[in-house]
């Protein structure tokens, strides 16, 4: 079964629908746009860019979209990136995966309090990992807030490597909630 993104902290950044690449092709009089679908860097600086689908059929199809992948495919290797495709025809299971990062990404910018952060860092160093229900209660308790707020911040953590979660399975109030390490380097706050 080929994986996507790691359930171990070696992805230090994922993100759904990371930018929009214009491809210019015929001379540079058309103009092709192509929205990745996720892209991931892992703890060693390596960047893959995913378009995931449901079958290679779906490409295969539309000719002009098997174009604008083979172009989005060399301007990608050019900059020293990875495109990789990924279906179900691969056994990869898209859900969870794509609804956990989409939900997860649309939190990145949730203002993260100072008592927040340093409670689920000493939180990590007493407990380890800890069950998301118990992160939540853990941010809400800290920082005041109610508990929708609460999973906004943990996203967010989990968005800068202050936390981490296996987003390849399906998030429960038991899914483990750890403390990312940083390769080659001191782990430090984002």
């Amino acid at each position: 079964m080929m994986m996507i993104s790691e359930a171990d902290t070696a992805v230090e950044r994922f993100l759904a629908q990371p930018h929009r690449l214009e491809i210019r092709v015929e001379g540079g009089r058309r103009r092709l746009d192509y929205f990745p679908d996720l892209m991931r860097r892992m703890a060693d600086g390596t960047i893959e860019i995913i378009e995931v689908k449901k079958s290679r059929d779906e490409i295969d199809a539309d000719p002009d979209y098997a174009f604008k992948i083979a172009k989005a495919a060399r301007v990608y290797e050019a900059v020293g990136l990875t495109l990789r495709i990924v279906t179900a025809d691969d056994d990869v299971d898209i859900d969870p995966l794509l609804p956990n990062a989409q939900s997860i990404f649309a939190d990145k910018f949730a203002y993260i309090g100072t008592r927040e952060r340093l409670t689920m860092e000493e939180t990590f160093e007493a407990k380890g990992a800890i069950a998301h229900a118990e992160a939540i209660e853990t941010i809400a308790a800290a920082g005041g807030l109610p508990e929708n707020r609460a999973r906004k911040v943990l996203h967010a953590l989990v968005c800068t490597r202050s936390a981490g979660i296996d987003i390849t399975r399906r998030i429960t109030r038991d899914s483990a909630v750890t403390k990312p390490e940083r390769r080659g380097r001191r782990w430090a706050p984002s």
